[in-house]
């Protein structure tokens, strides 16, 4: 559950007291999800931070809640409402003229995914569960790197403008139409996978399943088979598991969270593959969390140990520490992308 604190690493949560710049960046982009949710045209999808009243918890400032109950201004309600709808109907016609942002089909239904930059490698981002807009997520690195790479950000099914699938969300089946939109959409591999959280299984499978497809992984404090094998049984993972009739979440957002322990499951005897190029970005509240983990007895080995465990090759593969929280890319944007290009043109010839 969320508490205004970010402890879960597949969770998505706004502190309680964020800086002035996170706040700004909160309202412009619920602001610009809103306009986005206006020309999307989605019918009855129920999808948390979808809602008009949640836009609205954004915009207001923090001295005008307490406790999470709004103080009643309507004068300032008012405003506030005109000021919000008069940006996303500019957000509407602006993202309307973007014509990078594309919708393909896989498997009969419509995935979108947005394209940036025409340089001779891709990279292709894949975002953590749970990631309301991953198109808007990931803008502080696709805008950036796409001035030297074409850039790939995919929203899987259940994710903001892509449809809902019932499907099971099981690693091939989540590779398999990884592979079909990027075939749709006329791009060729190999690929540089950039994935954030939960994706890092995926990336994983599909770097070992599909090796020539791959030219290497960027992950951003991404998920690893070893911790979820550590921190959950088949039995207590059972407990975590989202019952559909009790929560807004979509089918497809739900059967992914459900199979995540089974995903890591497959793949825990698996590493990265000798002659993969691998930067692997970590998260500094992620490191303390498990810490945290360890002292109470719910883990035993560290964020750190984790990743250096899934080395095979050292001179290809390296563990980057950057201090901030799990959305790593929220913060240390500038960093992320400084690395990365000395690791891309360093690694990947």
């Amino acid at each position: 559950m969320c508490n205004g604190s970010t402890t879960d690493s597949d969770s998505v949560c706004l502190g309680s007291n964020p800086s002035s710049a996170a706040k700004c960046c909160v309202v412009l982009r619920g602001v610009a999800q809103f306009g986005r949710v206006l020309r999307s045209g989605r019918r009855g999808r129920r999808f948390k931070s979808c809602h008009l009243d949640q836009y609205l918890v954004l915009v207001l400032p923090c001295s005008m809640r307490i406790e999470g109950a709004y103080v009643r201004k309507k004068s300032f309600l008012v405003i506030t409402l005109v000021f919000a709808v008069s940006v996303a109907v500019f957000s509407c016609f602006l993202f309307n003229g973007n014509k990078t942002y594309k919708a393909v089909e896989v498997n009969g239904k419509t995935m979108k995914a947005h394209v940036k930059g025409s340089g001779d490698k891709t990279i292709v981002m894949l975002s953590g569960w749970g990631t309301d807009s991953p198109v808007d997520d990931f803008f502080t690195l696709y805008d950036r790197l796409g001035e030297d790479y074409k850039v790939v950000v995919l929203e899987y099914f259940g994710y903001f403008g892509s449809d809902v699938t019932s499907d099971e969300r099981t690693n091939a089946v989540m590779v398999g139409e990884i592979r079909t939109a990027l075939r749709q959409l006329s791009i060729e591999p190999p690929y540089i996978l950039m994935p954030h959280s939960m994706s890092g299984l995926y990336s994983l499978y599909y770097a070992s399943n599909y090796p020539s497809e791959v030219l290497g992984i960027i992950g951003i404090d991404m998920s690893l088979p070893q911790k979820q094998l550590e921190r959950w049984t088949e039995e207590t993972f059972e407990k975590t598991k989202i019952n559909r009739e009790l929560s807004d979440l979509n089918i497809s957002m739900i059967n992914q969270w459900n199979r995540f322990y089974d995903n890591s499951k497959e793949l825990k005897d698996v590493r990265y593959p000798s002659n993969l190029p691998v930067l692997a970005f970590l998260a500094t509240e992620q490191i303390n969390f498990v810490n945290d983990m360890i002292k109470s007895g719910a883990m035993k080995t560290s964020w750190l140990d984790i990743n250096r465990n899934m080395i095979t090759n050292s001179d290809l593969q390296t563990i980057q520490i950057l201090e901030g929280e799990h959305y790593l890319h929220h913060s240390q944007a500038d960093e992320i992308v400084i690395i990365s290009k000395e690791f891309i043109e360093g690694k990947l010839k």
